[in-house]
């Protein structure tokens, strides 16, 4: 503790406590905002608190050989980092904040627990070493093609399960590239396909929903001109039967009494017809 005191004191912006036996990092160590280079390695530190995005003008960053389990996604906050160096210790995945280290250039991440890695690591466009040996990986992210400008070591040597890589090319940058990019660009060729699916059966149901859209407009009309010709019927018996009562009144009027009004229409009633009807309209 007095060392750490003694570093606080003369504002040492290179720290290494290593082979100090710590099972923790003091916390003395997290208010050192001006630390550039810290080196904790072969302890016994079992993890990392949150507090280690306080070190925000941190450049590189050594906790090899410990017993950590977990990286903080507070990792993103050290966006001057530049080499982060965890070997050997029980760290099972990186979290995706790591994409927030835009300066990141190395990362050494042998022997640990890792099955894969964040496809978001590929954010990190100056990264040029990622060495992965001796972990559990199964997959690499189709991500990482896309650092093929700046990558020039990638080892994943040492991998049983990734089966996506022979045994004899973990080490071969160039081939593990070539063969990232591949799946990459065959991965963006299935989601364009599967994009233009979407969108087809987008079409069709709306296309479906138009017709049937149409198909009620097309039964409301007819059942509008059915209900129309049913009152143009109806107009048509009110004239008819106006015209009758018209006959009988002027039958009348001459005379020839109700019998014979109604006889003289009753045998001219055949000769109603609709031009009758709209010339007495």
């Amino acid at each position: 503790m007095d060392d750490v005191d003694s570093a606080i004191s003369n504002e040492d912006e290179n720290l290494q406590f290593t082979y100090y036996a710590w099972t923790a990092i003091p916390e003395k160590v997290w208010t050192l905002a001006h630390l550039i280079h810290l080196n904790v390695s072969f302890n016994r530190i079992d993890s990392l608190p949150d507090r280690l995005g306080n070190l925000s003008l941190l450049r590189s960053f050594n906790c090899s050989c410990n017993q950590i389990k977990n990286i903080p996604k507070t990792v993103g906050s050290l966006t001057e980092l530049t080499k982060f160096r965890a070997n050997g210790n029980r760290i099972k995945k990186l979290p995706e904040e790591i994409s927030n280290c835009s300066n990141l250039e190395e990362v050494y991440l042998n022997e640990n627990d890792i099955r894969c890695l964040p496809a978001s690591i590929a954010c990190c466009r100056k990264l040029r070493v990622l060495q992965v040996k001796a972990n559990n990986l199964f997959y690499l992210p189709n991500s990482l093609s896309l650092l093929k400008g700046s990558m020039k070591d990638i080892d994943v040597s040492g991998n049983a399960d990734l089966n996506m890589l022979h045994d004899s090319v973990q080490s071969n940058t160039d081939v593990i590239i070539f063969i990232l990019d591949l799946h990459y660009k065959h991965n963006q060729v299935i989601e364009e396909i599967e994009r233009a699916r979407k969108d087809l059966l987008h079409f069709m149901d709306y296309s479906k929903k138009k017709m049937d859209t149409c198909h009620e407009q097309i039964n409301k009309t007819k059942l509008d001109k059915k209900k129309l010709e049913m009152e143009r019927q109806s107009i048509r018996n009110f004239l008819f039967m106006q015209t009758i009562f018209g006959k009988i009144r002027r039958a009348m009027t001459k005379g020839y009494g109700v019998f014979i009004g109604i006889f003289g229409i009753s045998s001219k009633a055949s000769e109603v017809n609709v031009e009758d009807v709209y010339e007495i309209g």
